[in-house]
């Protein structure tokens, strides 16, 4: 758990550099069975801000669970929980101020807003199993159709993806 919060904390400190955005970064506990793993429930991870948000990516994650072959377990056991942790944060190119109006023509500023999301699944005594990462910049008005391809992505990293498919 302290080495989340620190990747968390740590990509707010970084510089937030265009080159990494999609890129999909993935780690998994070796020696583990992924495919005797049936089951799931949720954990509270760090929830995106906006409830629309959250509501699309518990939606993006329960259709790629049910895809691997996962059934949700509502408030019993389960082999595995799932929890999701997501922070945006605005990026700005401090190359293109000189050259360009920071607000439009709307009033608006010209920044882009970089989402970090992570899909992190634990075992019941909350170590991690696998968790992956992705930074995407974030188009609220494309956000529907969006979330789900992220989610899709980040799932094909799974390690027992071939033993369910």
């Amino acid at each position: 758990m302290v080495s989340l919060i620190f990747t968390l904390a740590l990509t707010l400190f970084v510089p937030q550099a265009r080159s990494d955005a999609g890129k999909v970064e993935s780690t998994s506990a070796k020696g583990k069975n992924f495919s005797a793993f049936r089951t799931y429930t949720w954990d509270k991870g760090h929830e995106a801000y906006d409830p629309a948000a959250h509501k699309l990516i518990v939606a993006a994650i329960d259709k790629e669970m049910s895809g691997l072959g996962f059934t949700r377990a509502e408030g019993g056991k389960a082999d595995v929980m799932i929890r999701y942790h997501s922070v945006v944060s605005t990026f700005v190119d401090f190359k293109s101020l000189d050259k360009a109006p920071v607000k439009g023509a709307d009033g608006s500023d010209k920044t882009s807003q970089l989402g970090t999301l992570v899909v992190e699944m634990v075992d019941p005594s909350h170590k991690q199993l696998w968790a992956a990462r992705t930074r995407e910049f974030v188009d609220r008005s494309t956000l529907e159709q969006n979330i789900g391809t992220v989610v899709a992505r980040l799932f094909q990293t799974y390690p027992g993806r071939n033993a369910k498919s």
